[in-house]
């Protein structure tokens, strides 16, 4: 069979896998922050060209957020974007967005490390991407903050991708012969200044990385001169100095409790491994036998292995997983809300499979002979692999798999009756002036966000969907 051939196939199944998910897109609309978020596009629109208001909105909302609530920047800028104030209907991209980025990252990924770092077909590579993704979002823990809320998912998932591709472009020119392009530069001090006003975990562990980079360049005196990731890691550095000055934080950090720096390292560590072990179960350690196999055919060209600096990029990458958590630790006493631990959730696959690459790494510089017979034993160890991810499908609950959740929900009616409550409600809000009295949404969805409107007019939630309709108060029926 050939590359194109099996690339062609693992392509397909991975469509057909998020097709479900994708498919209940067509029930969402904008929620919580969402509002407020567009209220300034939605008022401009009316008024001005709306290609203009697009433009000014995205600009004009960061510095405002930097002063009054957070100074996560460029997150800002994203959510100022929100697809919820177009003057069509657009919030239906939110999980192609989410879903899209991070596969086309992953892909990117894995393409560029086995063509510039393994000297190899860059099909294993994008295999092992693929595979990843397919069981990634079907066990994704909390779907509804993951792919259907748009500032919730953007907030932590594509800044999540960015860094990802980011990584994807320091390898293509570390590892090839030629120096970066004027064009290269400008897009990776871009990269690493926009990912440093994302979430701050994602932000923290791109410079924890860059810094890594530098450090592991210097000791193995490859291109220690290297100045343009020294710069990248000043951008990375300057801007999340910024993003952490911002007087908003104040405002934001008066209603939650802090944690020491030591402790929240400690705890950090903890909860990774507390998250390791209730995410690897029967599916994952399929997948991961699965991998094996296709890991050890892409290093399988790689010579002179150092063991001393596998053992210490184990213990990095570990450590970097860890390092994640600790700011939302260190800012509020907690490793966050839902959409924050779905970003745990992507990282885990990511660093658990980098971190299973080393260890055959490891084995490969002392035990050769166990590499070449475990790519002898390939058709065997996927087979096995397969079994068990199979087996463990059944024994979790193949009803647990987030295609068949969102699929029971499209089929049962269910979403649509919640899609349809909630229309009426927003209808009623928009025909209003002045103050605006609604019932709350009687159907819940299994999947899709709660509206969760306030018994308090003045509530934030409440008010942003009054500003962002024009009207003074929405109450909330007794």
């Amino acid at each position: 069979m050939s590359e194109k051939t099996i690339r062609n196939i693992l392509i397909g199944l991975f469509i057909l896998s998020i097709i479900p998910i994708l498919s209940l897109c067509i029930y969402i609309k904008p929620l919580w922050d969402d509002y407020s978020s567009a209220a300034t596009v939605r008022i401009l629109i009316p008024n001005v060209n709306s290609i203009v208001a697009l433009i000014i909105n995205p600009l004009i909302t960061p510095l405002y957020q930097w002063f009054a609530w957070q100074g996560t920047y460029s997150a800002e800028f994203v959510f100022a974007l929100q697809p919820g104030a177009w003057p069509i209907p657009a919030y239906w991209i939110t999980p192609f967005v989410i879903i899209g980025s991070i596969s086309i990252a992953y892909i990117v990924f894995g393409s560029t490390v086995s063509k510039y770092i393994f000297k190899c077909s860059s099909l294993y590579g994008i295999a092992i991407a693929i595979v990843t993704l397919i069981i990634t979002f079907q066990y994704t823990p909390y779907i509804h903050q993951a792919f259907y809320w748009f500032n919730g998912a953007t907030y932590y998932g594509l800044f999540y991708a960015l860094m990802i591709f980011e990584l994807s472009l320091i390898i293509k020119v570390l590892y090839s012969d030629k120096d970066y392009s004027k064009k290269q530069r400008i897009l990776l001090y871009l990269f690493t200044f926009i990912i440093s006003g994302g979430n701050y975990s994602t932000a923290f562990v791109n410079l924890l990385v860059l810094l890594l980079i530098i450090f592991d360049l210097y000791v193995t005196k490859e291109k220690t001169t290297n100045k343009v990731i020294i710069k990248m890691t000043i951008f990375a550095f300057i801007g999340l100095v910024i993003s952490m000055i911002a007087p908003g934080n104040a405002v934001r950090a008066s209603s939650t409790t802090s944690m020491s720096a030591f402790r929240a390292i400690f705890t950090s560590i903890k909860q990774a491994i507390k998250f390791v072990l209730e995410w690897t179960n029967l599916p994952q350690i399929g997948l991961y036998i699965i991998l094996i196999p296709i890991l050890a055919m892409l290093i399988k060209n790689l010579k002179n292995i150092s063991m001393i600096r596998m053992l210490i990029w184990i213990v990095v990458l570990c450590g970097l997983y860890a390092a994640q958590i600790t700011p939302p630790l260190y800012a509020m006493s907690s490793p966050g809300d839902k959409r924050q631990i779905n970003l745990y959730y992507y990282s885990y696959y990511f660093i658990f499979i980098c971190v299973l690459a080393c260890i055959l790494l490891l084995i490969k510089s002392k035990f050769p002979q166990i590499n070449e017979a475990i790519i002898k034993s390939k058709l065997i160890l996927i087979s096995l692999g397969a079994i068990v991810l199979i087996t463990g499908i059944f024994i979790n609950g193949y009803q647990n798999l987030n295609s068949f959740q969102t699929y029971k929900e499209i089929s049962s009616g269910n979403a649509k009756t919640y899609y349809e409550e909630y229309t009426e409600i927003i209808e009623q809000v928009k025909s209003s002036e002045g103050e605006c009295y609604v019932s709350d949404i009687e159907h819940s969805s299994d999947i899709l966000p709660k509206f969760e409107l306030s018994d308090d007019p003045d509530n934030w939630v409440n008010q942003s969907i009054a500003d962002y309709y024009g009207i003074e108060k929405v109450h909330l029926k007794e």
